[in-house]
């Protein structure tokens, strides 16, 4: 079983070599390692460990150093592709039409996630415009309109769905405000900050792609009448 802790730690000489000695003490194999964000003295990293009979335990002993805190730990069949967005922005590009069915089968993958769907308000309600395997659509769109990426309480999705709590759920625009693509981990951890942005822009090079492959109807020109001159 491979297991993902994500890991706040000061951004100092030693502080991840001291993690890794943890996990080194425990029998852990670090089997991948990403630094997720870097701010305030401080860095965000998540670590894909294998080997471990008892991740409670590794999560205490982590949290035993000093300005170290692990904000969750959850189980994964995968182990997380750092270049997995930027992947994902090319064959968007590349794919031409689809481009927003493209990013929601993908997005998963690319930004080591559950599900993710793209929806839209309309006249008629919450209308699902693509959706990956697994994912729940939004029962309503209270949370809209949407002018930015943010981060969704699954309570915020509401009607009488039974949403899981442990559910994180970001959402970017997609197009217009009334549009956006939701991205979801079951368990966590949360979207930082620099997740929500790669998660913007994907959803913006989505959009572009869509139009820029879009055919257009031509413009008619009517040309008016000639005039006729009655004589006298």
């Amino acid at each position: 079983m491979h297991y993902v802790l994500r890991v706040s730690l000061p951004d100092t000489p030693g502080s991840l070599h001291a993690v890794a000695g943890i996990c080194g003490d425990a029998g852990a194999d670090i089997v991948s390692l990403a630094v997720i964000e870097r701010s305030g003295g401080f860095a965000i990293d998540d670590l894909c460990v294998t080997g471990i009979v008892d991740p409670t335990a590794l999560r205490g002993a982590i949290d035993a150093l000093p300005g170290t805190t692990v904000t969750s730990v959850r189980p994964t069949a995968t182990t997380r592709d750092v270049d997995g967005a930027i992947a994902l922005a090319a064959a968007l590009v590349a794919g031409g039409r689809g481009a927003v069915r493209l990013l929601v089968d993908r997005l998963p993958a690319a930004l080591w996630a559950s599900w993710a769907v793209a929806v839209a308000n309309g006249w008629s309600g919450m209308e699902v415009l693509a959706a990956s395997a697994g994912a729940l659509p939004p029962v309503h769109g209270g949370w809209l309109p949407l002018t930015s990426t943010r981060r969704l309480d699954p309570v915020d999705l509401g009607g009488g769905v039974e949403w899981d709590r442990d559910l994180e759920i970001a959402a970017a625009p997609l197009g217009q405000t009334t549009s956006a693509v939701l991205v979801a981990r079951r368990g966590g951890p949360r979207f930082v900050e620099r997740e929500r942005w790669q998660l913007e822009l994907l959803a913006q090079v989505a959009v572009a792609t869509e139009v820029a492959h879009t055919p257009r109807r031509p413009v008619e020109h009517f040309a008016p009448p000639p005039r006729t001159t009655v004589r006298s």
